[in-house]
């Protein structure tokens, strides 16, 4: 939920239509993908502005992505 990889933590290799329902919805401001290619959307319902994030390291999120992320799926 922090930068840096630090905050609270959730393993997940599921689609993630609303992150409302979990708990995260504009939570998210690091992350690690450990495999595939996903994309963030800001919007519920993989709506809205859209982030695609390779297998890395992400301890720091651009400003507008920063607890921003409401949906995500993997695409690869």
């Amino acid at each position: 939920s922090d930068p840096n990889l630090t905050g609270k933590s959730e393993e997940t290799s599921d689609n993630l239509p609303r992150l409302d329902v979990s708990g995260w919805q504009n939570e998210i401001s690091s992350l690690l993908v450990k495999s595939g290619t996903w994309d963030f959307y800001s919007e519920p319902e993989y709506k809205g502005q859209v982030i695609r994030l390779a297998p890395g390291s992400y301890p720091v999120l651009e400003a507008q992505w920063t607890k921003r992320i409401s949906s995500f799926m993997c695409v690869r």
